[in-house]
């Protein structure tokens, strides 16, 4: 179940990206501007709107876990590494909920209705041979 919903998101991550590339575009190079001159000398260049939306975007999660802006412009190796990073409570949430069941079946075979040893024998008697009683 928990593969599913990782490659649920992988692909609702993917789809996202390759439909908003353009606007995924504006606002990495809006951020990239920001880290290169500050706030100030880089919204000089953007309209009020535009800015608003380029905030809201980077606040925005896919799925309430994927930030698609951080994700935009990694190559593969980066974008899937960042996609594991980020899927990490996915996982934790998936293994929370199917511990019980792991536990069941790794505990089944432990389940007894009798005791292990109700038929065997600890110290035997030694075995007499025929020829004692003649």
């Amino acid at each position: 179940m928990t593969c599913l919903i990782l490659f649920i998101g992988f692909i609702a991550v993917l789809s996202n990206l390759s439909i908003h590339r353009q606007f995924y575009g504006k606002v990495f190079a809006f951020y990239g501007a920001i880290q290169a001159s500050g706030f100030e000398a880089a919204r000089q260049g953007y309209d009020r709107s535009d800015i608003v939306q380029y905030i809201e975007c980077h606040e925005t999660r896919l799925l309430g876990i994927y930030d698609a802006v951080s994700m935009f412009a990694l190559g593969r190796a980066a974008f899937l590494t960042e996609l594991w990073e980020q899927s990490k409570p996915v996982i934790i949430v998936g293994v929370f909920c199917i511990y019980p069941f792991i536990l069941t079946m790794m505990t089944l075979h432990y389940d007894c209705f009798r005791p292990i040893m109700e038929n065997w024998v600890l110290f035997a008697e030694p075995h007499q041979s025929s020829d004692a009683s003649k």
